[in-house]
């Protein structure tokens, strides 16, 4: 009998969120139908969790999805991310030490340090959900004010880490084929397209 395909998918938004039961929860039932043994690692908040936490764990377990979560960071900014990281990375090694995965999935950028940093040290596959350009999108929002030094300083670190994600991982998803054409324009992508 073959061995299961083990899949982590990481996700920054929590699963006790409105758009983790709309995208996030159907999305890897779908895969967990197809045979792969799915896991999912979310960041949450806590009062969703305490709110909507019985509610996940019967969906998760009727669908054949194994659930880990870690507590949300929400102060201060970039700090609060920062440990975020570090809280999703330290969960995913003892996971993997487990579960022992093929694949990390990560949906957008966030969980993206965990997943390269998993395919350096460990040799799983990482597949890159961009989503949309997360940088540009916050400096778009005026959530990072890039007059400010601090904000322009880590929207130029995500843009080098963005160009890190796509150049390592083995797969990556884009939402749109708009997105793909502005990556391959890019000059990092001249000699190497995404496909």
């Amino acid at each position: 009998m073959a061995t299961k395909t083990k899949i982590l998918f990481i996700s920054y938004d929590g699963l006790t969120d409105a758009l983790g039961q709309s995208q996030i929860i159907p999305y890897l039932a779908e895969l967990s139908k197809k045979g792969y043994e799915m896991h999912v690692l979310s960041t949450e908040k806590e009062q969703n969790l305490k709110a909507r936490k019985s509610i996940i764990e019967k969906i998760s377990s009727e669908n054949n999805i194994t659930w880990h979560f870690v507590n949300y960071t929400k102060k201060p900014p970039i700090l609060s991310t920062l440990i975020d990281i570090f809280k999703l990375r330290r969960k995913t090694i003892q996971l993997h030490k487990t579960h022992n995965f093929n694949i990390i999935h990560c949906r957008s950028y966030i969980s993206a340090f965990v997943g390269l940093a998993m395919k350096r040290k460990f040799g799983t596959k990482f597949i890159f959900d961009m989503r949309g350009f997360y940088a540009d999108e916050r400096v778009d929002g005026n959530i990072w004010r890039i007059k400010n030094p601090i904000f322009d300083a880590v929207y130029k670190f995500f843009k080098r880490k963005e160009i890190e994600f796509l150049q390592n991982a083995d797969y990556t998803v884009s939402l749109t084929n708009s997105a793909k054409k502005i990556i391959n324009s890019w000059k990092a992508f001249e000699q190497k397209q995404i496909p």
